[in-house]
C-alpha cells in the first residue's frame, strides 16, 4: 500500500499554519485535466456515508445528493441501486467517490442520472438505465451547469443519448465508458441509440470510449458554447454516423482520437469522421486522428469529413491543455482503464474484448443484428451481479478507514481530521484518501514534489552523499510502443540537441530479452526531458562475430573529433560470451565502424573474471591512457550458486595507450570488491567521470545497502575507492506509480546510471527502470542542479 501513499507532509509544515492554507488552483484530484480540472466538489465540507441501496430515505445514495452545502459522499455498500425516479443532483458543491465502494462498485438503473448543480465530481459511477421504466432519456447527463467533472464512470443502455453534457461551462468529462444505447428501444422518434450530444462554454473531452451506437458519435452541441475539445478519445463500431454537428459557429478541437469501424458500420461510413453541422459556420480543428483500416484518411482526416461546408482552422483553439498521448496511446490507455475500472464488471470486460478484437456481440434489428447495435440491455446479459466487499472500519465516520488513518499518523477517533491539510499542500485528508484508493489507475506515473522522507529516514544520514540532494525527478523518456528499452547514453551534440543510444528488444521477449535480442538504437530530441524521436539502429547483432546474439548497454564519449561507442555483446545468447565491443564515427549520425574483436577478453580460467567482460565504462585519463572499467565475476562461482543471485559482481580496470586498444588489465584487480562484507554484497552498472580532479563512479546497489539504491564512490587515483554512499533512492521516494505487472520482477529501482555532461559538470542522469504506460521498461531522467 506504501506505493499508493502521498507523502506525509512534515509536522513542521504543519505548524506553520499550513494546515489551514490549500493552493488556490488546487486540481479536482491529482489526475484530472481539461477545463473542469479545478472543480472542488465537496472539499471541505461534511463527510455523508452511503449504508444502503434503498431508492430512498436515510443512508440512501438520495438522501445524500440531496443534503445541502458541500459534501463528500462516499460508500459503504456494493451494489445495483434500483432507482424509482430520476436521480438529480440539485444542491451545489458535491464528491461522489464511487471508489471508496469496497468491492465491485455501484450501479444505478431504471432511471437517469442528471447533474443540475454547480461544482460537482463524480467519480467511478455506473449509470446503466436501460428500458424497465419505458423512460425516454438519457442514461446521464448535464445541462446549464458550471464546474463539473465526470471521471471513470461507466454509462450504458438509455434510450435517448447515452452520456450528454453541454449548455454548460467549464467542464470535463474523462476516461468514461460511453457503450450500448438502446437502438430499436421505446423512443417516440423509432429506431435510436446515440452516444451523447457534447459541448460547452469551455469543455473537455478525453479519454473516453464511445461503443456500439448509431450515431452521435458524439454530436457536438450547437448551442453556441464554445471551445470544445475532443481528443484522445476512442469511438468503436459505430452504425451510420460517426461524430457530427458543432453549428452555430462552434469551435472544436478533433485531435488524436482512434476511431475504430466495427461490425455495425456501414460501408459509406467505415472511414468517416464527422459530418459539419449544416449552417456552415461551426469551425474546426482537426489533426492527429487515426481511422483504423484508412491510411489515407489518417494520413489526410480532411478526407473523412462530410461534403457541408465548415471553416477548417489552421490553428488549434486554445483549451485547457491534457497529458495529450499519440492516438495508438491513447487506444491502449483507454482500454486498459477508463470506465469503472477499479472492479470492471463483466459486461465493461466484453465491451472492451470487443474493441480489442474488432468484434460485436447482440443486437436483433440493426442490419440485420448480430452487430453490437443492442435494442435492449437482455442482448447483453443485463445487469452484472456486483459483488459485496468488506467495509473496512471507519470509528469516527470521517470516510477514512482506522487502519489508514493510523498508517497515515491520523486520529480514527477524531471526526474533524479529515478536512485538515495534515498530508498535502492541496487535499484534504479524506481527498488524500479518497486519492489513494485509485492512484494507480493514472497509469502514468506521477512525481512527487520532494523525494518522500518516510523512504529516506531508514538510512543513516551519514550515508546520503551530496549527489543524492541535487536530484530532481524528470520522469520517464523513451517509452516505446512494442519494446522494452535499456542504459540510455545520452551526449550533446553539435546540434546542440541531445542524442541518446539506448539498448531495446521486442516486447515479446520479456525482459530476458536482452541477453539475446537487444540492439542499440539512437534518439534524438531538443532538450534533455524529450520527447526523443526514433532516428535509427545503430548496432545490431551481426552472425558469426563476437556479437552475434545481442548489442546491449551502451556507453557513449566524444573524444578528439571522435565518438566512441562502447557496448556488450554475446556470442551466444548467455551471460559466458559477453565481451565488450566499440564501435567510432565522426558524427552522430554515422557511419559508424566497429572492431570485429572485443576489446578485451575474459581472464583465465579459475580468475575471479574468467566468465565474461561486460557493462563498460570507460574515461580518458589526464595522463594520457585509456581507462577501461569492466563487470565480471567467476564461472565457477555463478554456476555453482543457485538463486536469483549468482555469483559476486566486482569491477576491473584494464588499460591502453589507445581507446581501441589493446588493453591491458591492472595488476590489482579487481577495483571495486564488496565481497569482503559479507552477506554476498555487489554491485554493477559502473558510470565512472571526474569532477574538480576527482574520479567518481555511480552504481546499483546489489546488497551493501540493499538492492534499491545507487551507489557513489570517490577515489583520488581512479583505482582506489572510498566506501560507497547513497546516489539515489529507490523510485518509491521520488514516485507514485502503478503496482508492478507480474512479468516485471525487478519494478520501483533505478538501474544502469549514464551521466549527460556539459563543461565538465554532470546535468542530467539517465537510468533504466522497469514499468511505464506499456509495462515493459523505459529511460528515466533526472536532473542534477547543481
Amino acid at each position: 500500500m506504501n506505493r499508493f501513499v502521498i507523502k506525509i507532509i512534515l509536522l513542521s509544515c504543519i505548524l506553520t499554519g499550513l494546515s489551514n492554507q490549500v493552493s488556490a488552483q488546487a486540481l479536482a484530484f491529482p489526475t484530472a485535466e481539461g477545463f473542469g480540472k479545478y472543480t472542488t466538489g465537496g472539499r471541505g465540507g461534511r463527510v455523508i456515508t452511503v449504508t444502503n441501496l434503498n431508492d430512498s430515505g436515510e443512508g440512501s445514495l438520495r438522501d445524500a445528493i440531496g443534503q445541502s452545502g458541500p459534501r463528500i459522499v462516499v460508500f459503504a455498500v456494493d451494489g445495483t441501486i434500483d432507482l424509482q425516479s430520476k436521480l438529480i443532483i440539485t444542491n451545489d458543491s458535491i464528491t461522489i467517490a464511487g471508489q471508496t465502494a469496497p468491492g465491485d462498485g455501484i450501479c444505478l438503473r431504471n432511471y437517469p442520472f442528471y447533474i443540475r448543480a454547480n461544482n460537482v465530481v463524480i467519480r467511478y459511477i455506473r449509470a446503466r438505465m436501460g428500458d424497465t421504466s419505458k423512460m425516454e432519456d438519457d442514461a446521464m447527463g448535464a445541462m446549464n451547469v458550471k464546474d463539473l467533472i465526470i471521471d471513470h464512470c461507466s454509462v450504458s443502455w438509455s434510450v435517448d443519448e447515452a452520456l450528454s453534457v453541454y449548455k454548460s461551462e467549464n467542464v470535463t468529462v474523462q476516461w468514461c465508458m460511453i457503450t450500448h444505447s438502446l437502438s430499436k428501444s421505446l423512443h417516440s422518434k423509432g429506431a435510436h441509440g446515440f452516444g451523447g450530444i457534447w459541448g460547452g462554454k469551455g469543455a473537455t473531452f478525453h479519454h473516453n470510449l464511445l461503443a456500439h451506437h448509431t450515431s452521435r458519435n458524439p454530436r457536438f452541441a450547437s448551442d453556441g458554447y464554445t471551445p470544445v475539445d475532443f481528443r484522445n478519445n476512442v469511438v468503436y463500431n459505430w452504425g451510420y454516423k460517426s461524430a457530427y454537428g458543432g453549428g452555430r459557429y462552434g469551435k472544436v478541437n478533433y485531435v488524436s482520437n482512434y476511431y475504430k469501424p466495427g461490425p455495425a458500420t456501414s460501408p459509406d461510413k467505415i472511414a468517416w469522421f464527422l459530418d459539419p453541422a449544416e449552417d456552415g459556420t461551426g469551425a474546426y480543428y482537426l489533426a492527429g486522428n487515426i481511422m483504423f483500416g484508412s491510411e489515407t484518411v489518417t494520413a489526410d482526416n480532411w478526407l473523412g469529413v462530410g461534403p457541408k461546408s465548415c471553416v477548417r482552422a489552421t490553428e488549434p483553439f486554445v483549451v485547457e491543455p491534457i497529458n495529450e498521448d499519440t492516438p495508438e496511446v491513447a487506444y491502449q490507455r483507454v482500454l486498459h482503464t477508463a470506465g469503472c475500472s477499479l472492479h470492471r464488471d463483466s459486461y465493461d470486460q466484453q465491451v472492451i474484448k470487443e474493441v480489442e478484437t474488432g468484434t460485436a456481440k447482440g443486437g436483433l434489428t440493426f442490419a440485420g443484428g448480430g452487430k453490437g447495435i443492442i435494442d435492449s440491455q437482455n442482448e447483453v446479459g443485463g445487469w452484472p451481479e456486483l459483488k459485496q466487499g468488506n467495509y473496512p472500519q471507519d470509528s469516527d465516520g470521517d470516510g477514512m478507514p482506522d487502519a489508514w488513518e493510523l498508517r497515515m499518523g491520523l486520529d480514527p477517533h477524531n471526526p474533524k481530521d479529515g478536512n485538515l491539510y495534515n498530508l498535502s499542500q492541496n487535499y484534504t485528508n479524506i481527498e488524500v484518501y479518497l486519492n489513494s484508493i485509485v492512484s494507480f489507475e493514472n497509469y502514468y506515473l506521477t512525481l512527487k514534489d520532494n523525494t518522500d522522507m518516510n523512504v529516506i529516514r531508514k538510512y543513516s544520514q551519514n550515508s546520503i552523499s551530496e549527489f543524492s540532494r541535487h536530484l530532481k525527478p524528470v520522469g520517464r523518456v523513451l517509452e516505446s510502443e512494442g519494446y522494452y528499452v535499456w542504459c540510455c547514453a545520452p551526449i550533446y551534440g553539435e546540434d546542440g540537441k541531445v542524442h541518446v543510444f539506448y539498448s531495446r528488444w521486442p516486447e515479446k521477449y520479456k525482459m530476458g530479452g536482452w541477453i539475446h535480442k537487444s540492439e542499440i538504437a539512437h534518439a534524438i530530441a531538443d532538450k534533455p526531458e524529450g520527447p526523443y524521436t526514433y532516428v535509427e539502429t545503430v548496432l545490431a547483432p551481426r552472425p558469426g562475430y563476437f556479437d552475434a546474439t545481442t548489442c546491449h548497454n551502451p556507453h557513449i564519449q566524444f573524444i578528439n573529433g571522435t565518438y566512441y561507442l562502447f557496448y556488450m555483446g554475446n556470442s551466444d545468447g548467455t551471460v559466458n560470451t559477453k565481451r565488450i565491443g566499440l564501435a567510432t564515427a565522426k558524427s552522430l549520425n554515422g557511419p559508424w565502424n566497429r572492431s570485429d574483436k572485443p576489446l578485451l577478453e575474459a581472464g583465465a580460467e579459475g580468475e575471479w573474471d574468467d566468465c565474461c567482460t561486460t557493462n563498460p565504462a570507460f574515461i580518458h585519463n589526464p595522463n594520457g591512457q585509456s581507462w577501461l572499467y569492466y563487470k565480471s565475476w567467476n564461472k565457477a562461482a555463478y554456476q555453482k550458486e543457485k538463486g536469483s543471485i549468482r555469483g559476486n559482481r566486482k569491477y576491473g580496470l584494464a588499460i591502453s595507450d589507445s581507446i581501441n586498444g589493446p588493453y591491458r588489465r591492472y595488476a590489482g584487480n579487481p577495483v571495486v570488491d564488496l565481497s569482503a562484507h559479507g552477506g554476498n554484497k555487489q554491485v554493477e552498472d559502473a558510470y565512472v567521470y571526474i569532477e574538480d580532479g576527482r574520479y567518481k563512479m555511480l552504481m546499483r546497489d546489489m546488497g551493501y545497502f540493499d538492492h534499491e539504491v545507487g551507489l557513489i564512490f570517490e577515489s583520488e587515483d581512479g583505482i582506489h575507492w572510498s566506501e560507497p554512499q547513497i546516489a539515489w533512492f529507490g523510485a518509491d521516494a521520488y514516485l507514485n506509480e502503478p503496482p508492478a505487472a507480474k512479468h516485471l520482477s525487478r519494478y520501483g529501482r533505478f538501474e544502469r546510471p549514464q551521466l549527460l555532461m556539459k563543461d565538465g559538470k554532470p546535468q542530467y542522469m539517465f537510468n533504466a527502470m522497469q514499468g511505464g504506460k506499456y509495462e515493459t521498461a523505459s529511460g528515466f531522467v533526472f536532473k542534477i542542479d547543481n
